[in-house]
């Protein structure tokens, strides 16, 4: 569910697309409108099951993780994919969103594989913040303030 206008690969190979694993479709929507506003292509999963084979079918820059979820919650899914063989998709920059205290699940999220953790509701400043960590900053589209 990405935007299709924009290319999901560079012309170096290198991915651009962030996967966004996110169980509220509220919550989804609005990470979606974020990254769009970012000027970002990404694809959406429910679950972390759903996350697992996209990540293993498609390149992806970043996940954007969260950590509750039905069936596979994005810690066990992290983990999963830090065991994984493919050297590419171990790589991938993971940032889990959660609901619960950031200093208290900052730890789980690190200790998890994640490299990073963001606080819903998921302010557009935090996740630019945030992004530009993770990703090459000619990607992003800086946020325009908010009158």
């Amino acid at each position: 569910m990405g935007d299709p206008t924009l290319p999901g690969l560079m012309t170096d190979g290198q991915a651009t697309r962030v996967l966004v694993a996110e169980d509220s479709p509220i919550n989804r929507k609005m990470l979606a409108y974020q990254l769009s506003s970012l000027n970002l292509s990404f694809d959406c999963v429910e679950d972390g099951r759903q996350a697992l084979a996209a990540a293993k079918k498609s390149s992806y820059a970043l996940i954007l993780m969260d950590c509750h979820m039905p069936d596979i919650d994005g810690y066990e899914a992290a983990q999963i994919i830090r065991l994984e063989p493919d050297l590419t998709l171990r790589c991938i920059p993971i940032v889990g969103v959660s609901s619960l205290s950031l200093n208290n699940d900052l730890a789980r999220c690190l200790d998890s594989g994640m490299n990073d953790c963001l606080s819903k509701p998921v302010r557009l400043e935090d996740l630019y913040l945030c992004l530009i960590k993770w990703l090459p900053l000619a990607l992003i589209r800086k946020p325009q303030p908010q009158l």
